[in-house]
């Protein structure tokens, strides 16, 4: 490819120089030749070939400088080959750089391609380019740069940069190389020879060169150069930058900086040049003070003169005063580079003052136009228009508390000023940056003093980075540990942290000796220095800035420099410029303006800490916005304009929080300059609060709108809180002696009264007052300062506890308790103060107790003595002073006492198992929660409490707080209580259980007790109750106190019992119960380990007495008419008595049976028993009998109980019915009452005797009858319990005898009618009885069944009167609806009086009787048979059952029927049995049978009405007349149609049983069955006739009237049934019928007379006689009715045949 290049090239050539330069033609022809000769096989084989033949490139330099443009530009371009590929030989090189230079001005084509073959052979042929071809490259470069073709001058310039660079790389390769590259120049530099390599002098020539041009001189290595100013200046800062360590490291090349470079750059500074060439210039001399500050250290002090004196001179431009201060910005924050230049100028005598004179023209510069930074009172935020300013300065607005507008020249004005912004007071591009602009920007006019900040902090940085690290690697021996400092920053600025452990560096001394010691670091030396001497003009500079308009970012950059400078100062130990930074600092954390408003009347106060928390109070947004809602009523509320006073900003904040992180820095190093930052905190704390409570109210109006301030005001609060939390972390660490100098100036915040004589408690620890003297002369301790002041001291106290632990005499505790109670326990000091004050004591005392817990008994004992000695002092001093003054505890006081009872919970909490000594002082502590006459004074507390204490509290939360400590001790660290502790411990418990303030207190304190007898139980001994000797409970009490107070955990049970025993008679129910459960849990728990003679005493003392303490509270109760409620409620604590005991008794049985005076207690208790059930309650009585069942139930062996207790036992139950009515009903006591009786029963094996089982049945009759169930009771379908368990006891009694029997069954006679009878006369009771009445027919038929031998239950009407009740049942058959479920109340009797009917009257045949008995006995038998066979079917009735009930009663009724009339087979006497009618006895009166007979008859009608037929045939009353009388009467017609009977079946059957009696039967005439059954006939006959006759005149009376009208077909059906039976049937052969005749034919008419069949012929159809007549009306009137007249045709054929 290359050898076609220059084949074409050299042809082009020839070409084109034929007729004009023969030696050019010549010279390539001869080239072109060599290059056609040669074989190419590669491109590098053609570069040896080709530098083999240095003539080859005759032909290009002669074209090149021919001056022919073509010549020239194939000339260049084969020059340009040739070097790609190496080809040009290094002797042809210069021959070819002068073709080239001669080249320059052919043409832009040739230009270019001139500048690109230097490229090439710049990288190529780098390493032979030296000498004078270095010179030739630069001169063709800078010939190049004078074409006034852009493209071309810039190319070259970039080209000649480049060569310059290559250049010095060279020469860093050569340096490289040094001991194979030999030195080949000796230079004179100063006097001194200097050997330099080859390419070292080509590059000292050309920077020297460089620095000739730009100066305006000729050049002395590239001659004929010519260079911009500008591009010159560049290039030397290039070099600068890139290759620095050149500058340093070759002495020929620092020496150009010294001789030429830093004069030129002087003489260009003192000149009025232009922007580009000032910049440059600027730019230089920043890099040669960053990077040759060595170098030109005597060189720099001119040009640094000249930058002072520009920024002083009015005439300088704004851009040259920017550089300037750029150039200072620049010197301010390279590191160490402004201590260089104070150590090698300010300190060197007869130098200048450098870095003096610049910040003394800082502080010229910050002040000369204080209206332009916004100077005021205190920073605020700039003016600007740009929407960031906006929300940044509503951020600022929106932070601070303080309103708009505001009055009074107090204001803090808030509305924006001019300052300076990081938005218009900097430059995007900093001037010295401004390489490519010919103009300079425009300067804001505030950028200066941007510059300014930005030294300043520059400079502090520097410093700190010094001094902290380098103090930190070498501390002395005052040092203290501290930690770690934190600057002001917040999440996002990105600002570095102070170095951990800043270190001090001597302490004491003079200023001077502290700088200049031997064992210093000289830089730390230097930096000490610095400051010592400049920090008037660095406080003032940053001074005025403190109080101009910043914005965020250089307000932040601002505080943190005063940081670095203030920490700085201080671990140097120069105390003056610490003092006036801190100052200055303090000022601005709260300004004049501010910090001198009256705030003494500020309501703000800080939250109190409560025990066991962190008790920091500024340290925290909650508390401030807590503030604000107490503290601000909505009647406070006031508009967005009106006056304010002034606050604090968000700035404010952040040098307050700066103030404090020095504090955590510097530590124990500040000394007195504690009182600077101490004080800031507190007036800080006292105008937060004071703002934040006035415009609490305006801020929640402007909640929308200053959201992002409130949260920004919150953080920064957050932050603070944070940093004072640290610092006061950080005394941790502090010598005795740092520290004391520092509780000295927290204290020195107090007024410095002292409390009034008060008398030394006994027992209090004396000390001689020692310790530091506070004495403060300012008159202004707000409650908000004073309460500030008082949270610090608790939280250094929190932080050192085991400092204060440690006893000396001159300790921190004694100061801080001496100042803590004498605020606390004066009524003098404003209440908020004074809560605090115990509040932190509390909890100092509380930290000590719990630093000391793991520590040897010895160290223990005399700290917890100490402690708690404190709180009693504190409660003790308070009282005193109030009773000194004759005033009354108040709101105040009761807090204050509350405070102390909590900090004795918390010791409690967290360390009572480990507690040896102090519970004297606990216990007094706890008792002073109750009134008492002398318990508010310390020199009543007694070493016990023993006497007893009062049960009235102070107060309900002084109650509660003791309480909570009383309730830990019995929880959890009664096995730290010594023996003799304990009683004391019982008597308080004893009081907290009849207090009436809070009743949950007297609850869990009732719960204590049976934790206390269960620790006491552990160590009883039976022994120690020898001594007791007493019954009452009182005098057991008071025997056994000497015992307990000497340590027997036996007497001090037996206290807790009797103690609880009284509280048993407490008003209150929830009270008496808890009581009454807690003795009787104690004694379950304890009772199989009590000996008798301890059960004798808990009888006496405890169980006894609970009976008579709570039969004594029901009769004052109904003295004073009591409520229902009252009432329950002391019913319900007798219960739980009476159930405890029941309980007790029951499971120690046989411990208790073993009482010496067993027999008495148990005499005794059933006296309180019974006094118990005279008070007439219900809930009592089942309570009580209950109870009674249950303790019964333990008695296993009646051997247990003697006779005589049995007997007073049954004496108490048979008495006392529980029978009282009540609206809640009795079923419960009748139930209890009930199981009483069956353990009673179950006791006695021998069997109850009969008196008692008399007086049994009765109540046990009573107490069915009066039985009251509870709401939501039935018992129609199923008994209730007590139904149940009333028929169980009389189920279980022993009747044997007779006069039992008799009087077991009339009492369930009486139980069967129950329905019946007290149902319907009380309708409110609730009971229907109806299951109980079936249960007790059951129960009847058993009993008649098993005693029915015993004729005496005949004799006495047992019998009888137990039928009577079954037949009331049955004759309530459908007109009595609670029947139940199936079977029903009459079912049931119906089927017990048929099981028992036939044995009964069977047996009772078998006794001599009383004919009266007798004949009641058999009317009873007939009542249940007419019973059985009516029915009132008035109600509609569901047709199926009918039916079924009718076919059970048809069941019922036959043999029942059958015994009555001994009928047994049809009408016709085909068939018969030789049975008795026992109702045809002569024995029996007429009027049963007839009863019986006109029963049937009744029921046997279908369609007419019962009355149809007489009850009684010999009865005189004209409404009864003889049946047979009213057979020939026919009734009136009617049309309408009767409905007939439901009971067909039994209609029949009824008429059917008549026919029988009276029809002829098989049996012997003689016998006397046959008589009994002759009366019964006779006396069935009349009603018979008369049923017989009815069907027919009823036909008779109707028909006519009817017409053709066809008859019912029930009425028909009936008729033809009657003519049936009366045309088949025959009356009983030898029945006196002219008896029947002569009775009757006197009310019969001569007419119907007549109409009879005269003769007797056959008695068999006797009846027909009274029938014919109306048979033979019927037959006239039934004619066109065929079946009727057949039937009458067959009757009255009968009736002749018969």
């Amino acid at each position: 490819m290359t050898a076609q290049i220059l084949s074409t090239e050299l042809n082009n050539i020839i070409s084109e120089s034929k007729r004009k330069n023969n030696d050019l033609r010549n010279a390539a022809e001869k080239s072109l030749q060599d290059l056609k000769s040669l074989t190419v096989t590669s491109e590098a084989q053609l570069s040896a070939d080709l530098r083999r033949r240095p003539h080859f490139a005759s032909p290009f330099v002669l074209a090149a400088r021919s001056g022919n443009s073509k010549f020239a530009l194939h000339a260049v371009t084969s020059f340009q080959r040739l070097v790609a590929i190496r080809g040009l030989p290094n002797e042809r090189l210069k021959e070819v750089l002068e073709s080239l230079q001669d080249s320059c001005k052919t043409g832009l084509d040739v230009q270019l391609k001139i500048l690109q073959c230097l490229t090439q052979l710049l990288q190529l042929y780098g390493d032979v380019l030296e000498g004078d071809l270095q010179s030739l490259v630069l001169q063709i470069c800078s010939t190049l740069q004078q074409i006034k073709s852009a493209a071309i001058s810039s190319t070259a310039s970039a080209t000649f940069q480049q060569i310059v660079t290559l250049l010095f790389e060279k020469v860093e390769k050569e340096d490289s190389r040094a001991e194979e590259v030999p030195a080949i120049v000796e230079l004179r530099l100063d006097g001194a020879p200097s050997f330099v390599r080859p390419a070292a002098y080509d590059a000292y020539r050309v920077i020297q060169d460089i620095c000739f041009l730009i100066e305006g001189q000729k050049p002395r290595f590239v001659l004929n150069a010519s260079l911009n100013q500008a591009f010159g200046l560049s290039l030397v800062e290039a070099l600068l930058n890139n290759h620095g360590e050149l500058f340093a490291t070759h002495p020929e090349l620092a020496h150009v900086l010294q001789a030429q470079l830093m004069p030129l750059v002087t003489r260009i500074l003192s000149d009025r040049l232009g922007f580009p060439i000032a910049v440059r210039v600027y730019r230089i001399f920043c890099i040669l003070l960053r990077e040759h500050i060595d170098t030109i250290s005597v060189e720099c002090e001119i040009p640094l003169s000249l930058l002072h004196h520009s920024l002083d001179s009015d005439n300088t431009t704004p851009w040259k005063r920017a550089l300037t201060m750029e150039v200072y910005r620049v010197i301010y924050s390279t590191p160490s580079l402004a201590l260089r230049l104070y150590t090698m100028l300010d300190e060197q005598p007869g130098r200048g003052n450098v870095i003096q004179d610049s910040l003394g023209t800082f502080v010229r510069l910050a002040s000369e136009k204080p209206s332009l930074i916004g100077v005021g009172q205190q920073s605020t935020f700039p003016s600007g228009a740009t929407s960031r300013a906006s929300a940044d300065r509503a951020l600022l607005d929106a932070s601070s508390v303080a309103g708009i507008i505001t009055t009074g020249e107090l204001a803090v004005p808030e509305t924006a000023a001019p300052g300076i912004s990081s938005q218009w007071s900097t430059l995007k591009t900093p001037c010295l940056d401004y390489l490519d602009k010919a103009d300079p920007p425009t300067i804001p006019e505030t950028y200066p003093y941007s510059l300014v900040l930005a030294c300043l902090n520059g400079l502090s940085e520097n410093m700190a980075r010094i001094v902290l690290p380098l103090l930190a690697n070498g501390p002395n021996e005052h040092q203290e540990p501290r930690p770690e400092p934190e600057t002001v920053s917040h999440e996002d600025d990105g600002s570095e942290h102070v170095p951990k452990h800043p270190v001090t560096l001597v302490e004491g001394g003079h200023k001077d000796s502290r700088i200049t010691q031997q064992d210093v670091h000289p830089s730390v030396r230097t930096v000490g220095h610095l400051l010592d001497s400049c920090w008037p003009a660095i406080l003032a500079a940053s001074s005025t800035f403190l109080y101009a308009a910043l914005d965020g970012d250089f307000y932040r950059q601002l505080i943190r420099s005063f940081q670095r400078f203030t920490q700085v100062a201080g671990l140097l130990r120069l105390s003056t410029p610490r003092d006036a930074f801190l100052t200055t600092l303090a000022k601005a954390a709260v300004p004049a303006n501010v910090a001198k408003t009256d705030y003494s009347s500020s309501t703000g106060a800080l939250m109190s800490p409560r025990i066991g928390s962190n008790p920091g109070t500024f340290a925290s947004v909650e508390s401030f916005l807590s503030q604000i809602s107490a503290e601000s009523p909505a009647t406070n509320k006031q508009h967005y304009f009106e006056t304010t006073l002034p606050t604090l900003s968000q700035r404010n904040l952040m040098c307050l929080r700066a103030l404090i992180n020095l504090g955590i820095a510097l530590g124990a190093m500040l000394e007195s300059s504690w009182d600077i930052i101490l004080q800031n905190l507190q007036r800080a704390d006292s105008i937060l609060a004071q703002s934040m409570s006035t415009t609490g109210a305006r801020d929640a109006r402007q909640s929308s709108d200053s959201g992002m301030g409130q949260t920004s005001l919150g953080s920064e609060i957050t932050a603070l809180e944070a940093s004072i939390d640290r610092l006061f972390q950080s005394t941790v660490g502090y010598s005795e002696q740092s520290f004391s100098v520092f509780l000295a100036a927290l204290c020195s915040l107090l007024p410095s009264e002292r409390l009034s004589d008060l008398t030394t408690p006994p027992g209090t620890p004396t000390r001689a007052r020692k310790g530091i003297h506070i004495n403060t002369q300012n008159p202004n301790f707000s409650p908000r300062s004073i309460q500030f002041t008082i949270a610090k001291l608790g939280d250094i106290a929190r932080i050192n506890s085991y400092r204060l632990a440690q006893e000396t005499e001159n300790s921190a505790w004694h100061t801080i308790m001496d100042n803590l109670l004498r605020l606390s326990t004066s009524n003098e000091n404003e209440h908020t103060s004074r809560l605090m004050a115990a509040d932190v004591l509390g909890s100092i005392v509380v930290g000590v107790v719990v630093a000391v817990n793991d520590e040897d008994d010895v160290v223990r004992s005399a700290v917890q003595t100490r402690a708690l000695n404190c709180l009693k002092l504190q409660i003790a001093q308070m009282y005193e002073l109030l009773k000194a003054v004759d005033i009354q505890p108040g709101g105040p006081d009761l807090d204050i006492h509350r405070s102390s009872l909590e900090a004795l919970r918390a010791i409690l909490e967290q360390c009572g198992q480990s507690l040896i000594s102090g519970w004297r002082s606990i216990f007094s502590v706890i008792k002073s929660s109750f009134k008492d006459d002398d318990h508010i004074s310390h020199n009543a507390v007694s070493d016990h409490v023993s006497a007893r204490v009062s049960s009235k509290p102070v107060s309900a939360k002084i109650a509660r707080a003791a309480f909570a400590s009383l309730q830990l001790i019995c929880s959890d660290f009664l096995p730290a209580l010594k023996k003799s502790r304990v009683v004391d411990l019982v008597e308080i418990m004893s009081s907290f259980c009849s207090e009436y303030i809070d009743l949950n207190i007297s609850l869990t304190t009732i719960t204590l007790f049976w934790e206390v007898s269960d620790f006491l139980r552990v160590d009883m001994k039976d022994q120690d109750a020898s001594n007791v000797t007493a019954e009452a409970a009182d005098q057991i009490e008071v025997q056994s106190m000497k015992d307990a107070e000497a340590g027997s955990f036996t007497a001090t049970w037996l206290i807790l019992l009797c103690r609880l025993a009284a509280v048993t008679g407490d008003e209150r129910q929830e009270i008496r119960s808890g009581a009454v459960q807690s003795i009787f849990r104690i004694l379950d728990a304890c009772g199989d380990s009590l000996s008798p003679r301890l059960w004798e005493l808990c009888f006496h003392g405890a169980l006894l007495e609970m009976l008579q303490v709570n039969s004594r509270a029901h009769r004052l109760a109904r003295e004073r008419n009591p409520s229902q409620a009252e009432l329950s409620a002391l019913g319900s604590t007798s219960g739980v008595i009476l159930a405890g005991l029941a309980t007790t008794i029951s499971r120690n049985i046989t411990i208790i049976r073993e009482m010496a005076g067993f027999e008495a207690i148990w005499t005794k208790l059933h006296i309180r028993l019974a006094d118990l059930l005279t008070m007439g309650s219900t809930d009592l009585d089942e309570s009580l009998f209950r109870s009674f069942a249950t303790f019964l139930s333990g008695v296993n062996d009646e051997s247990m109980l003697t006779g005589s207790s049995l007997a007073v036992t049954f004496d108490l139950w048979v008495n006392n019915v529980p029978i009282r009515p009540t609206a809640g009903g009795n079923e419960k006591a009748i139930i209890a009452y009930l199981d009483a009786l069956r353990e009673l029963h179950r006791l006695t094996s021998s069997g109850l005797s009969t008196a008692l089982v008399k007086r049994i049945i009765p109540n046990l009759q009573k107490c069915a009858i009066e039985l009251v169930p509870g709401a939501y009771s039935t018992d129609v379908d199923n008994m209730i319990e007590a139904q149940i368990q009333i028929l169980t006891c009389l189920g279980m009694l022993d009747i044997g005898l007779p006069e039992l029997t008799s009087a077991f069954l009339m009492t369930v006679s009486d139980l069967i009618t129950l329905p019946y009878k007290h149902s319907i006369r009380d309708g409110n009771k609730r009971l229907t009885y109806v299951a109980m009445s079936k249960a007790s027919m059951t129960l009847l038929e058993k009993t008649i069944t098993r005693y029915i031998e015993q004729e005496a239950i005949f004799a006495s009407g047992a019998v009888t009167e137990g039928l009577e009740a079954l037949v009331r049942c049955i004759k309530l058959k459908y007109t009595w609806r609670q029947q139940g479920k199936a079977p029903y109340s009459w079912a049931m009797a119906t089927s017990t009086a048929v099981n028992l009917f036939e044995g009964v009257l069977s047996a009772s045949q078998g006794y001599t009787l009383d004919p009266d008995i007798m004949e009641k006995l058999w009317s009873c038998a007939v009542d249940i048979v007419i019973a059985i066979a009516a029915a009132d079917l008035s109600s509609p009735m569901d047709n199926k059952q009918l039916l079924e009930e009718e076919t059970f009663d048809l069941a019922a009724l036959q043999p029942t029927l059958q015994y009555l009339t001994a009928q047994k087979g049809n009408a016709s006497g085909i068939s018969s049995t030789q049975t008795s009618g026992w109702l045809g006895c002569a024995s029996l009166s007429e009027g049963t049978r007839q009863k019986l007979m006109a029963s049937l008859a009744r029921t046997s009608l279908m369609h007419e009405p019962a009355l149809a037929i007489p009850m009684s045939e010999g009865s005189d009353s004209a409404s009864s007349p003889r049946p047979l009388s009213l057979v020939p009467n026919i009734r009136s017609g009617r049309t309408y149609n009767p409905s007939f009977s439901p009971r067909l079946r039994m209609c029949y059957f009824c008429l059917d049983e008549l026919v029988g009696i009276v029809s002829r039967t098989l049996i012997d005439d003689s016998s006397e069955a046959s008589a009994r059954s002759h009366t019964l006939a006779r006396t069935a006959f009349p009603y018979l006739v008369l049923r017989l006759a009815i069907p027919m005149q009823r036909y008779i009376a109707d028909q006519p009237l009817r017409g053709r009208m066809p008859t019912p077909q029930s009425q028909r059906l009936e008729l033809l049934y009657v003519l049936r039976r009366a045309r088949e049937m025959y009356c009983t052969i030898g029945v006196d019928w002219e008896v029947v005749d002569i009775e009757t034919t006197a009310n019969v008419g001569a007419t119907d007379r007549q109409m009879r069949i005269v003769g007797n012929v056959n008695q068999e159809k006797r009846h027909l006689e009274w029938l014919v007549p109306l048979v033979s009306r019927l037959g006239r009137l039934a004619r066109h009715d065929r079946d009727i007249a057949d039937a009458c045709a067959g009757v009255m054929e009968a009736a002749m045949m018969g």
